[in-house]
């Protein structure tokens, strides 16, 4: 999950909080996304105009596969339900399409945030707000160590990615957030 970043293939990334790693430093949040939960399209919950966390003890809630804190897993589906039910844990997706093609066949749910059912509207998926849910909070993300945090790459004059997201560059390197400019003084 971090391992651009750690290798200074980035100098900041943008992401889904939390962040309680030793070595990477966090900015603030720039960004809070309602939740959602995706479901198959025929699934029982599809038909709600919401649903709550209690819901995620119904099915198999899919685990992130690869290199994810297990902090950063459970902030995004609970182990347990706020009343103590066990979310039962499906198998694991390394990708968010991976993900979506398993829901959409009716092999589990996922909490996922309200950005992503705009995005992608695989066949066979619905999304469904949850009415209890805190918001996904993104932010910037950078090396503790080394110099290499937001204002280090904006002294030299960049502006990440021409304003659009992802991939740009700052102060001549690549960088994994959009406009680095708005929160990099709320950093100083």
């Amino acid at each position: 999950m971090f391992g651009p970043l750690r290798a200074g293939q980035v100098d900041v990334l943008v992401t889904q909080f939390p962040v309680a790693e030793p070595d990477l430093a966090r900015g603030p949040v720039v960004a809070r996304v309602p939740r959602t939960l995706a479901v198959a399209a025929n699934h029982p919950l599809a038909g709600r105009a919401a649903v709550s966390v209690e819901d995620l003890a119904r099915d198999r809630v899919f685990a992130c596969a690869g290199d994810v804190p297990a902090y950063w897993q459970v902030h995004l589906a609970p182990s347990l339900t706020p009343s103590g039910q066990p979310a039962r844990r499906g198998r694991s997706a390394a990708t968010l399409q991976e993900t979506l093609a398993m829901v959409g066949a009716g092999q589990g749910i996922s909490p996922v945030g309200a950005d992503v059912a705009r995005s992608y509207a695989p066949r066979g998926v619905a999304y469904v707000p949850f009415r209890d849910a805190s918001p996904l909070e993104y932010g910037p993300v950078w090396r503790a160590a080394g110099g290499h945090g937001p204002r280090a790459g904006l002294r030299g004059g960049g502006r990440a990615g021409g304003g659009r997201a992802g991939g740009g560059r700052v102060g001549g390197r690549r960088a994994g957030v959009g406009d680095a400019a708005g929160w990099a003084a709320a950093v100083e």
